[in-house]
């Protein structure tokens, strides 16, 4: 018996509601209606995804994509295998694929619906950070072939909980994201000191200020986190960089804001270009650096 024969025998049977296919919207259900497929036996008695288009664009000039019908890349079968399994099994008989050739979807996944097809864009709209630095966006469109409206979704937590919606999960419990914590050097001023007991020529001195900031900052003061400070000079015509002054510390519960006094002998003549270092140690991986000023060495 050819498929057109398997048809006609089904055409007296009352109409099913396709859209418990997976795959299947509602508009995806009118067309197949609209082509005299209104059944899930009739939908069955394809025997391919190329068939099933051919049939509906002759009988509606529309044509649904060979992958939405095959369900590529989803974990559950095309719409004609889903529609043997629908079919009572007398109608299956007469117009199904064999129920043993059909691959069986995972079991979790029949109490699910399908996802809809969405659109994910990052971008920038203009927004800066502190630092005057963009920000960028993430925005989720919903697109429901049609059948709705198109959502627009700028919240983390709002478009997670829609696609948790969607497929009938519980909603998560969203954590709110930990701020990075921020090792900012805020300002190195540099002066001259004079002769002391222990060191009889004159030297320079780094004040290096810094700050701490993020959601952790409190965790490593309270644990009274190890922090190094360095200071190099760097030459800015032979380019060679030397460690000059180095001193370490630790942090305080509650003290937000640091002062690092380095001191180093003054260099030899020359121009050179201060880089300042500040960086915990471990269990601590967080470093800052900062350059400047630049100062000249003369005779």
């Amino acid at each position: 018996m050819d498929n057109e024969d398997k048809l006609t025998r089904l055409d007296n049977t009352s109409a099913d509601d396709l859209t418990q296919i997976k795959g299947i919207t509602k508009k995806s259900a009118n067309i197949l209606k609209e082509a005299d497929i209104n059944t899930f036996a009739k939908l069955a008695a394809y025997e391919t995804a190329e068939q099933l288009q051919s049939e509906v664009n002759t009988k509606t000039g529309q044509e649904i994509d060979i992958w939405r019908i095959e369900n590529k890349g989803q974990p559950y079968g095309s719409w004609m295998q889903q529609a043997s399994e629908l079919a009572p099994p007398e109608k299956a008989a007469n117009g199904a694929s064999s129920a043993k050739d059909t691959k069986e979807a995972p079991e979790k996944w029949k109490q699910h619906k399908i996802v809809k097809i969405c659109t994910v864009e990052l971008g920038f709209n203009g927004e800066t950070d502190e630092q005057g630095r963009l920000v960028p966006k993430v925005s989720l469109y919903r697109e429901d072939f049609g059948d709705g409206p198109t959502h627009r979704f700028d919240d983390y937590n709002k478009w997670v909980g829609w696609i948790a919606e969607e497929v009938d999960w519980p909603v998560p419990e969203l954590v709110a994201a930990k701020e990075p914590t921020l090792l900012e050097i805020r300002d190195v001023g540099l002066s001259e000191v004079g002769p002391s007991s222990d060191v009889p020529e004159k030297r320079l001195m780094a004040e290096v200020r810094f700050k701490l900031s993020g959601t952790e900052a409190e965790t490593l003061m309270a644990d009274r986190l190890p922090y190094r400070v360095e200071i190099h000079t760097f030459d800015l015509n032979s380019k060679e960089v030397n460690l000059v002054a180095s001193g370490r510390g630790e942090l305080k519960p509650q003290v937000f804001e640091y002062v690092s006094q380095q001191r180093f002998p003054i260099p030899k003549t020359g121009r050179y270009e201060i880089y300042s270092i500040v960086l915990f140690l471990p269990p601590g991986s967080v470093a800052a650096y900062h350059h400047g000023p630049i100062i000249n060495i003369v005779p």
